[in-house]
């Protein structure tokens, strides 16, 4: 038989097709897995409840990082102004400090607990990352030194005019006398000797603060001011202490 012979044999060759039985058993064993489809309300329950636990961590995780007792606690009033002198905003604030920076512990906006709620997220956020990075940076360079003479002392100010946003105002300090080259004078404010410190900015504002040496520098007092193209100044935001609660162990 010759190869033409054998290929016209071929194309005359027509081999029957599988039975319907047969397909259908075939096509069921590669039938597609569909995916499994949650409720709509089962999936707004999953990410509740995975957000739960997630601020259950933060917060064990931050009580971790936080000293189990803090010598005091400072009551304070911050208010914002507007140019025109009227009131802005009125804050009422209670915090600490570890080792000459300040940490808010509760913050309370008037007439806005939407405001509050977020601000104090913030803040216990920006606390949990400034522990964090210091974790981190002693794993990396090992445990630093500090200057025992010296402290980096942090004071919380308004990070906008409406004080939505809370912001940071650090300058090295004498550790025992809170003074540095912007010392600007001594008050007595609740019972406790004070330092003044001064700085004006480019930005035409001018912050004072006055720390207490024997509260680990806390801030009793904070002005910060606004220059007029007159040359005076307006006050844009100032806190004031109200109460200082002292912690016996």
């Amino acid at each position: 038989m010759t190869d033409q012979e054998l290929d016209v044999l071929l194309a005359a060759w027509k081999i029957p097709g599988p039975s319907d039985k047969l397909h259908t058993k075939a096509m069921a064993g590669f039938r597609a897995s569909q995916p499994r489809r949650w409720p709509r309300f089962g999936r707004i329950l999953v990410w509740a409840a995975a957000a739960a636990v997630v601020l259950v961590c933060l917060e064990a995780f931050a009580q971790t990082l936080q000293s189990p007792q803090v010598p005091f606690v400072v009551e304070s009033e911050l208010t914002t102004y507007s140019p025109d002198g009227a009131v802005r905003t009125r804050l009422h604030i209670q915090s600490v400090t570890e080792n000459a920076r300040e940490r808010m512990l509760s913050v309370t906006i008037d007439g806005d607990a939407y405001a509050t709620l977020r601000l104090n997220a913030s803040e216990a956020g920006h606390s949990i990352l400034q522990s964090v990075h210091r974790l981190a940076r002693s794993l990396i360079v090992g445990p630093q030194q500090p200057d025992p003479t010296r402290a980096d002392a942090r004071i919380a100010v308004c990070g906008d005019p409406s004080c939505r946003t809370l912001g940071d105002w650090t300058m090295q300090v004498d550790r025992s006398t809170c003074r540095n080259n912007l010392f600007a004078g001594e008050e007595t404010i609740l019972n406790h000797t004070t330092a003044a410190l001064r700085l004006e900015l480019p930005s035409a504002l001018r912050l004072t603060a006055w720390l207490a040496p024997d509260l680990g520098c806390f801030p009793l007092q904070v002005l910060v001011e606004q220059r007029n193209p007159s040359g005076s100044f307006s006050v844009r935001e100032r806190r004031d202490a109200l109460k200082i609660t002292m912690n016996r162990n």
